[in-house]
């Protein structure tokens, strides 16, 4: 009961120095922080078969901080035409997103679209400069993160010629599991797997 008690409030104000921009928050008037924005389309998904754009199979409210400018999204096709949906655009997310919102805003991007035949996957996925990313979806956080694992370690398979028991013991020692969100009723893991590890075994 003697503990301070700080409430946050919405950014009041942001600002940029030309390259960067930031946002500013404070809890009380007595707390304040800086937080460096980084722009990103959280809900990104292809219609699936029962015509409903969220469902994680194809995509949906993903939440995952690390789809920012540059990323690869790999969204399997489960529809005739894709029919390619996004919006929920944050400023700022922390893995989790665990106080219902981040920071939402409004954002216009640019979308490039390659259609690949017969991925040998059907759940989304992603690549950044640095890692490969596998995602899991469900309302139970272990079954999240067995669907994330389980995703890479078939990932490793195909692309790195690694066997189960080999991409299963990689994972352990390389892969890093993350909570991507618990705010939605289907919750989030996702594991990332530096790119250096999918070099094919010689």
């Amino acid at each position: 009961e003697n503990e301070p008690k700080l409430f946050w409030k919405c950014p009041r104000r942001f600002y940029s120095n030309g390259e960067r921009y930031t946002a500013s928050l404070s809890a009380n008037d007595a707390h304040e922080i800086d937080k460096q924005i980084e722009l990103a389309k959280k809900t990104m998904g292809a219609k699936n078969l029962k015509g409903d754009a969220l469902y994680e199979a194809a995509g949906g409210n993903l939440d995952n901080k690390e789809l920012v400018a540059g990323t690869t999204l790999y969204l399997p096709v489960h529809a005739s035409g894709g029919l390619f949906s996004c919006g929920d655009g944050h400023g700022a997310q922390g893995d989790g997103e665990v106080c219902i919102t981040a920071i939402e805003t409004a954002l216009e991007g640019t979308f490039v679209f390659d259609l690949i035949e017969d991925p040998g996957f059907d759940y989304p996925r992603a690549e950044t400069p640095d890692h490969y990313i596998t995602m899991g979806m469900d309302p139970d956080l272990d079954q999240c993160s067995v669907k994330a694992l389980r995703e890479m370690i078939d990932w490793l398979g195909a692309k790195a010629g690694l066997t189960h028991a080999e991409a299963y013991m990689l994972c352990s020692l390389a892969g890093d599991l993350h909570v991507t969100q618990t705010v939605n009723v289907n919750k989030g893991v996702h594991m990332m797997m530096p790119r250096a590890n999918f070099a094919p075994k010689v």
